[in-house]
């Protein structure tokens, strides 16, 4: 599913010079870079659906994950959109064309300045400005504030932590983030991965050589599987008539964790035998994606929440695999059950 990037533009009416320039900064610029960062371009101007087309640009401002203001031509109509992306605390990015003069109260934001020069259009010198501003206003660690006074509740807000991504199904996640990769690949401490049987995980391409490279980065990987013999695990499945298929499962899973232990000893699987695993986790010291089992739909169904380390999400989800870490052991390469005596500083604990 592509992600919505709401541009804010003066535009003028057909055939005008502002129309000309907004056109070309969208399709030159803008539509390239958001394209490249898997996100879609909308202006007001390109949506023909019914209804207020000021509810639809606030809808927009506010329900999209980013949102992209060119500052051109003093329009009091685009100020007052971008004051409004401000009090939201939207992730955004800010353009402006050189020759331009910008109020005093927006010189002291980062603004991408641009010009329409045919070189660096076709060198793509602003389209990647454009890539490395959006990659860094989207990261998901990424606390966002609004500008003009400090622990105000943005616009819209539901009081949540900073640092919240809800995806209506986990393979919107998958899609839009390349989850469970990137938590994978941009570890540096710990990986933790959690659920009934984890199955999908030895399925992904390329999983055991991203294990092994993030081994050669000093992670510990940590892997919690439902114990095929928890008297829990019929009540958790969807259909308790697929247990048995469940219970293979769990077990060609621990075999398949044990082999990676066998060729990595930084690796540690968690068979939890008393408790239950709730959530289906992947995450290391900077950010985790947590996906509730439901006995209603199957796991990529389910909702998702991206979270970044330090949320009140984060920090429960590490204290609820630490106490089933201490209360089952873990499971060394032999499978024989040993007991843990202190906790890794590096296993699902969160980073200071």
């Amino acid at each position: 599913m592509t992600r919505k990037c709401f541009i804010i533009s003066p535009i003028g009416p057909p055939g005008s010079e502002i129309r000309e320039h907004a056109d070309d900064v969208f399709e030159f610029i803008i539509k390239p870079a958001v394209k490249e960062c898997e996100f879609e371009a909308e202006r007001g101007d390109h949506t023909s659906a019914p209804g207020k087309i000021s509810t639809q640009m606030f809808d927009s401002i506010l329900g999209n994950p980013l949102v992209i203001a060119v500052l051109n031509f003093n329009n009091p109509n685009v100020f007052y959109e971008l004051a409004v992306a401000h009090a939201a605390a939207r992730p955004l990015v800010i353009l402006c064309e050189k020759s331009q003069d910008l109020p005093f109260d927006i010189k002291d934001h980062r603004v991408i300045y641009y010009d329409l020069r045919p070189r660096p259009i076709m060198h793509g010198t602003y389209r990647d400005e454009l890539v490395r501003a959006i990659k860094e206003v989207t990261r998901i660690d990424r606390v966002t504030e609004v500008p003009f006074g400090q622990n105000l509740m943005p616009l819209g807000g539901r009081g949540l932590d900073p640092g919240f991504q809800l995806y209506n199904k986990l393979i919107e996640a998958v899609t839009a983030g390349s989850f469970p990769h990137k938590i994978i690949n941009e570890a540096d401490k710990s990986i933790v991965f959690s659920g009934i049987t984890s199955n999908a995980l030895h399925t992904l391409a390329g999983f055991e050589t991203m294990i092994a490279e993030a081994m050669e980065r000093k992670c510990k990987v940590t892997a919690f599987l439902m114990d095929e013999g928890n008297t829990a695990l019929p009540h958790m499945l969807k259909d308790s008539s697929h247990m048995r298929d469940v219970v293979q499962l769990i077990v060609s899973s621990t075999e398949r964790w044990r082999n990676l232990a066998r060729k990595f000893s930084a690796i540690e699987v968690v068979k939890v035998r008393q408790g239950m695993l709730l959530h289906q986790i992947t995450m290391n010291e900077r950010r985790m994606l947590i996906v509730p089992y439901w006995t209603a739909v199957l796991p990529n169904e389910a909702p998702a929440i991206a979270t970044a380390a330090g949320s009140s999400l984060y920090l429960a989800a590490s204290r609820e695999l630490e106490s089933l870490r201490s209360r089952n052991g873990s499971l060394v390469s032999d499978l024989r059950l040993v007991p843990v005596l202190q906790a890794s500083p590096d296993v699902a604990r969160p980073t200071e």
